[in-house]
């Protein structure tokens, strides 16, 4: 590269960043994000402005570092090229108006903003990020070749302003995902089955059900896929000894990356929770929150019926919930009292389909005996456990919580 052309490369980035900066830097107090991103803009721009000075100089022909710096502004002629294509495309695109924005902003509507402005999606500030980081470690190499007395302080402060940009984009990723979540949650619509979990739990002591929870069968239950069925009549402790599998579950499975868990209880108080269609709303919004995979195609989803101003249906609920678990996870979900859902027959093919069509699939099961058919479980793979049989051991558990 010759001298007129390593001049015009360096004029064009000068221009380019101008123009990032002039546009954005109208909107630094939507958020840190933005104000960061001018901030490390204009570090860069203030390394060109002082490039260009050397290169006009007179004597820059007979420098000795000359072939090294020329070589660097070469390399940043790709990524001058594509910050303008991009300083382009964000020109075009409309966004509100700045009073505008920050009423989207103050009434937690950022999502909204987000999915319809293109210059402020943290996707676009994360590319023009990376074009930045290029050219300024392109330009590194003219900064040690001119000898400049504050490449290592200019180093330094970039590096703080790169680690402040990091922490912004992360929390605006982590601000997007919880506006989704939210917004999913409308969406779906799903019933709270965590005060009931918690209020079983409390009615439940360490030794409550060891006969079974601390066994062999329960053991061999979350090591490998199967069902266990377990009946009893009204008030025997069913539920209680449910909410305690949840949570014996959990803390066997809190390390693993690999494990997903979800629960629903069809209480007879509530007729919200009766319905299968109630179920899979519940069951979708607690594995979406535990699985990219998972997530990333109830968004899909979410997507499509919020286009068509629709609530997602109960085929829908059930592709999504048979195709999108991960292969590689162990899949724990646990329903409690079947016998009190409004929908037996719909209640029996879903449990029937979802053990037929999910891998790694462990169901555990509660309801009154002879409500529920054992057909409903896959043959050859499950464990019915009658309380009516484990009196003696019920008695024993009761004694002690009424110690207790």
């Amino acid at each position: 590269m010759d001298l007129g052309t390593a001049v015009g490369v360096v004029s064009l980035g000068i221009q380019v960043l101008q123009g990032v900066i002039d546009y954005y830097g109208a909107y630094q107090d939507y958020g840190d994000d933005i104000a960061s991103f001018c901030t490390s803009s204009s570090a860069l721009l203030n390394t060109l402005q002082l490039l260009q000075l050397q290169l006009e100089r007179k004597d820059f022909v007979f420098s000795a570092s000359r072939v090294h710096i020329l070589a660097s502004v070469q390399q940043c002629n790709g990524g001058v090229t594509k910050l303008k294509r991009k300083l382009n495309k964000i020109k075009d695109q409309p966004i509100p108006a700045k009073s505008d924005l920050f009423t989207k902003v103050k009434h937690h509507a950022v999502n909204q903003l987000r999915r319809v402005s293109y210059p402020f999606k943290c996707s676009t500030l994360a590319r023009l990020r990376e074009i930045i980081q290029d050219l300024r470690d392109n330009l590194a190499l003219a900064l040690q070749a001119l000898g400049l007395d504050t490449a290592d302080q200019h180093a330094k402060t970039l590096a703080t302003v790169d680690l402040k940009v990091d922490e912004v984009i992360t929390k605006l990723e982590r601000l997007n995902k919880r506006i989704i979540d939210d917004e999913m949650k409308e969406w779906l619509s799903p019933t709270n089955s965590s005060p009931y979990l918690q209020a079983k739990l409390k009615q439940w002591s360490p030794h409550t059900a060891a006969w079974l929870l601390q066994g062999k069968l329960f053991s061999d239950w979350v090591r490998k896929s199967g069902s266990i069925w377990l009946t009893g009549m009204p008030g025997c402790g069913k539920s209680v000894i449910c909410s305690a599998a949840i949570a014996m579950t959990e803390r066997q499975c809190t390390a693993s990356k690999r494990s997903l868990i979800a629960y629903h209880f069809f209480t007879f108080t509530d007729a919200k929770t009766r319905t299968v269609d109630a179920m899979m709303r519940s069951l979708v919004h607690q594995l979406a929150r535990q699985s990219g995979t998972f997530y990333n195609a109830t968004n899909v989803l979410f997507d499509k019926c919020h286009e068509e101003g629709q609530p997602p249906t109960i085929p829908e609920l059930f592709d999504l919930l048979t195709e999108a678990l991960p292969y590689d996870a162990e899949t724990y979900l646990f329903l409690d009292a079947l016998d009190e859902c409004d929908e037996q027959t719909e209640l029996t093919d879903f449990i029937q389909m979802l053990q037929k069509e999910s891998p790694n699939l462990h169901l555990f099961l509660t309801s009154r005996p002879h409500v529920v058919s054992a057909e409903v479980i896959k043959p050859g793979n499950h464990v019915q456990i009658d309380l009516a049989s484990e009196l003696d051991a019920i008695n024993v558990d009761i004694e002690r919580y009424v110690k207790q």
